[in-house]
């Protein structure tokens, strides 16, 4: 009787309750994905960054007598790379800079997608993540789970993706978005006499339908536009003709999302309160006087200044009308990396002040003159002949005294000869490859190894130091070609590896008094014989997808987090140690660390309140799994290593 009770309650009870299991589970995680898609679109419109935990799967409880199928897992994905395009419209306003390249392109954006794998619960849905769109996709049917935000009476938001994402587990994993452009200000959007039209890519054309409608009008999901069309993964909306939208856009990171520069997204408003007048005179750009300057050319709304080197001037005037005397009036500019008005203020006589216009690099930017609640905004492009400029023949570096990061005539440049020992007060940038059979110590307030640049050593090491500033390295420090040298980074800010290469046939030694970023670098020792690695960071320390390997010891040291998402620590050596320390959080996700035999492998976290993300990470001795010792006690360890384990 006692078998026969066990085989009824295993095969009728055990599956009702862990169908139970799954389906709390399935709400559990679509909350969070709620939270999810929160962080993407408030990153998105507001800046920053913001973390997610999701739990992926779920456990069943321990039976006593009685089996479980193995735990649900879930698989959280981002999708391939689809297009988002705004056509059939012009922009209304003026802006920092032209907003013209948001209308006819199309931005590249990824989508989510989360799929259980439940053993009872067979029928659950896809919960997919698109545009700000949350919602639940059945084999019959949608079911949102939020509004769609990209279409909101007449506000358009839109927030690109970038990043490829594949995470599969049964605990929790954690979701990283942060902005890497914009958000812009509100663009103004009137229809060029076609109504405007809207591309975006989803796997789940039926959910748009029902948000949005196919009609326009009050008893649509939004009133001003409706779904038109779907054909090869793409949606087309249609906005009613003859009203004004306000569109804002942004791109931001997930996953393995980078930072590539752009700022096609950071656009901001002239406002009525810059150019309007509300006082007893109006202030304007005397464009007539500025286009009297030689190497100027002026319409009524913008100038062209052609400047031989950066740092020329030229006047530029405002004027009152009518004519007032005694007014203060202050100037600004869009982008002051471009060009500058010194001074920035003045006192108004006889109607008019005279500031300078200073070209500093190529672009184009705007001036702004404010005086007595009215003002003026000009939109100015500088071209900076010299920031053509090349080296002379056999220079290797430059001092770049203007800080504009180009090289232009009369600034000291240097040979590969003289690098064997530099000390340049201001900004010393390296754009060649050098050699040096003595060694090089170079010493600048900062220092620039740009990309494509090799300093390669024989008979010394390579030492580079700033007194003041960043040291930044996304070209190739080499010491291989000799044994023994050492590559040292001593940063009085920060350093940035991003993308770049040191190889070393004695150890690496990397400090800053800043932060260190080092994304995507290859940190490599082991043409040493047991050659240590240190990285040391007085801030945080992030090391994403790098390449970091020796056969001695690895210590990195950050005094606020440290991030090693998807790298690979290697140290090959018989009983070396991998030593990891963080004054905050440690994200190990995705990474790899190995020792060789009889190596150890810890993380010291400082704070039992700090947390511990292990989720498919990598944990090897020799080529078996073996454990990684974090300390202290308390600390929150998140996620399942793929290989090894956690104590």
């Amino acid at each position: 009787m006692l078998f026969a009770a066990l085989a009824l309650y295993q095969v009728n009870v055990v599956p009702a309750q862990n169908g139970a299991i799954e389906s709390e589970h399935n709400q559990q995680v679509h909350d969070e994905l709620q939270d999810l898609r929160n962080a993407i679109r408030n990153v998105g419109t507001s800046g920053g960054s913001e973390s997610v935990s999701v739990t992926l799967g779920t456990r069943y409880p321990t039976r006593t007598f009685l089996t479980n199928p193995t735990d649900p897992t879930g698989t959280l994905r981002t999708s391939e790379t689809g297009a988002v395009g705004i056509d059939n419209a012009e922009f209304d306003g003026r802006y920092t800079t032209t907003a013209d390249e948001l209308l006819g392109e199309d931005f590249e954006t990824r989508t989510l997608s989360y799929e259980p794998s439940y053993n009872e619960y067979r029928d659950a849905p896809t919960t997919r993540l698109e545009h700000g769109f949350a919602f639940n996709e059945f084999s019959d049917a949608s079911v949102a789970l939020t509004d769609q935000p990209v279409i909101d009476d007449e506000r358009i938001t839109i927030v690109l993706v970038e990043g490829s994402l594949s995470m599969s587990s049964r605990g929790a994993t954690t979701v990283d978005t942060r902005i890497l452009s914009g958000p812009t200000d509100p663009i103004t959007l009137e229809d060029d006499g076609a109504n405007i039209t809207i591309t975006v890519p989803t796997a789940s054309p039926r959910a748009w339908n029902e948000s949005i409608g196919t009609e326009f009008g009050p008893a649509s999901g939004a009133e001003h536009a409706r779904v038109t069309g779907y054909a090869d993964g793409q949606l087309t909306v249609e906005l009613e003709g003859d009203t004004e939208y306000e569109l804002r856009m942004a791109r931001i990171a997930v996953g393995d999302g980078r930072d590539d520069g752009s700022d096609e997204f950071d656009i901001n408003r002239v406002t009525a309160d810059d150019t309007d007048s509300s006082g007893a005179y109006d202030v304007r750009w005397d464009t007539d006087r500025i286009n009297d300057e030689e190497r100027v050319s002026c319409t009524d709304e913008s100038c062209t200044f052609t400047a031989a080197n950066a740092g020329d001037t030229i006047p530029a005037s405002v004027e009152t009308v009518p004519a007032v005397d005694d007014a203060a009036v202050e100037y600004a500019v869009g982008n002051n990396e471009i060009a500058g008005l010194v001074p920035g203020r003045g006192t108004i006589q006889d109607g008019v002040h005279e500031t300078a216009l200073e070209a500093r690099s190529n672009g184009t930017t705007t001036l702004f003159a404010s005086s007595g609640g009215a003002g003026d905004a000009l939109d100015v492009t500088v071209a900076v002949e010299s920031a053509e400029a090349s080296l002379p023949d056999g220079s290797v570096a430059y001092h770049d005294r203007n800080d504009d990061g180009v090289y232009n005539d009369g600034e000291p440049t240097y040979t590969e000869a003289d690098l064997e020992s530099v000390d340049v007060s201001g900004s010393l940038i390296v754009v060649g490859d050098a050699f040096s059979a003595n060694g090089m110590d170079l010493t600048a307030e900062r220092l620039t190894v740009e990309e494509g640049a090799t300093l390669e050593t024989r008979y010394g090491g390579i030492q580079l130091t700033t007194n003041s500033g960043e040291v930044a390295v996304a070209g190739t420090l080499d010491t291989t070609a000799g044994s023994g040298q050492s590559v040292t980074l001593d940063a009085a800010g920060g350093t940035d590896l991003s993308g770049g290469t040191i190889r070393s046939s004695g150890g690496i030694d990397m400090g800053a008094s800043g932060s260190i970023t080092a994304d995507d670098a290859t940190l490599d020792a082991t043409d040493a014989s047991y050659g240590s690695i240190t990285v040391s960071g007085d801030d945080s320390v992030g090391l994403r997808r790098a390449v970091v390997q020796t056969e001695g010891t690895i210590t990195i040291t950050a005094g606020a987090s440290f991030d090693a998402t998807a790298s690979d620590f290697e140290s090959t050596g018989i009983g070396q140690e991998i030593a990891l320390e963080s004054s905050d959080d440690m994200t190990l996700d995705r990474s790899t660390i190995d020792v060789g035999p009889f190596g150890t492998m810890t993380g010291d976290l400082n704070r039992g309140s700090n947390t511990l993300f292990v989720d498919g990470a990598e944990f090897r001795r020799g080529d078996d799994p073996g454990p990684f010792d974090f300390s202290p006690n308390g600390v929150d360890v998140r996620g399942t290593p793929a290989v090894g384990w956690t104590w």
